[in-house]
C-alpha cells in the first residue's frame, strides 16, 4: 500500500522539512542493519536501491539546501559506488554458477565481494554509524530547507534561495513511499 506522503497544500520547505527526516532515519536504519557482518547479501542489495533513492532524491532538492549537501551527496555517491562493486561481485558469481569451468572465476569474484563488503564497513563506521552523524544529517535538512542563503562577505554574489512552486507545479504523486 502507497501512502501518499508529500503535502500538497504546504509549501516546498514545510514538506522537506517534515519528510527528509523520517528519510534520513529510514536510510541510516536499514544502513546500521545492512551492514553487519554476515547479513544476507538481499539485505545489502536492499540498502543498494534505497541509498540510490535517497541520494537521488537530495539530488532533487539540491537548490533547496545550496552547496553544502553536495558533500551529503557525495558521501552516497562513494556508498553506492561500493554497493554497485558489491552487486556485481555477486551478481556476476551467480550467473557463473552454472558455467563449466567457472570455478576460478567464481573464488576470485567472491574473494572480491568480501573485500568490498569490508570495504563497505569500513566506510560506513568512518562516514555514516552513530547517532550523533545521523543527528546532523537530520539536522541539516531540516534547518536549512529552503532557507535564503546570506550575503557573503567575500565579495561574491549571495545565492538566492530557489523559488516555491505553485500548488499546481506539486506533484500528484508521491516522490517518496514505504512501498
Amino acid at each position: 500500500m502507497s501512502t501518499k506522503l508529500w503535502k500538497a497544500k504546504s509549501d516546498l520547505a514545510t514538506n522537506l522539512r517534515l519528510r527528509m527526516p523520517e528519510m534520513v532515519r529510514s536510510w541510516f536504519t536499514e544502513g546500521d542493519h545492512a551492514v553487519q557482518p554476515d547479513r544476507p547479501y538481499e539485505e545489502i542489495h536492499h540498502f543498494r536501491l534505497l541509498t540510490k533513492r535517497f541520494r537521488y532524491t537530495l539530488e532533487i532538492f539540491r537548490q533547496a539546501y545550496g552547496p553544502s549537501l553536495e558533500r551529503m551527496i557525495e558521501q552516497l555517491r562513494e556508498l553506492q559506488t561500493l554497493l554497485g562493486d558489491l552487486n556485481d561481485c555477486v551478481a556476476t558469481s551467480r550467473l557463473l554458477a552454472d558455467v563449466p569451468g567457472s570455478d576460478a572465476a567464481r573464488v576470485r569474484l567472491d574473494r572480491k565481494a568480501v573485500r568490498k563488503a569490508a570495504e563497505l564497513r569500513a566506510l560506513w563506521a568512518k562516514e555514516f554509524a552513530g547517532s550523533q552523524r545521523r543527528g546532523r544529517w537530520e539536522r541539516y535538512l531540516v534547518r536549512y530547507a529552503c532557507r535564503p542563503a546570506a550575503t557573503r562577505t567575500s565579495g561574491k554574489a549571495a545565492i538566492s534561495a530557489p523559488e516555491q512552486p505553485t500548488e499546481a507545479e506539486v506533484p500528484e504523486t508521491p516522490l517518496y513511499t514505504d512501498s
